[in-house]
């Protein structure tokens, strides 16, 4: 029997990927990534890294990431891709 971390990572996408349309503030508002929130994204930038993200909520049809970074190199037309979508911490007495 699958614990549930692992049937929640069966029925969450796998290689979702969206596009920024436009800024609000610091967030960047991506389309055609619908990722729940608190899902870790990538960025892509300019010069080809990226910089990680966070799902922080939706907007119409669109969904609002709100960078773990500064904006430089992020565009318009940028690509994003779902890097986590369930985050997590391990703990235990190893720790």
């Amino acid at each position: 029997m699958l614990s549930l971390e692992e049937q929640v990572r069966h029925v969450l996408p796998v290689g979702l990927r969206g596009t920024v349309t436009r800024f609000i503030g610091l967030t960047v508002i991506v389309s055609d990534f619908p990722a729940p929130v608190g899902s870790l994204c990538h960025i892509r930038r300019d010069d080809g890294s990226s910089l990680t993200g966070e799902v922080v909520g939706f907007r119409e049809d669109e969904t609002v990431v709100l960078p773990y970074g500064h904006l430089g190199g992020v565009r318009l037309g940028n690509q994003v891709a779902l890097a986590q979508s369930v985050p997590s911490v391990r703990v235990g007495p190893g720790l």
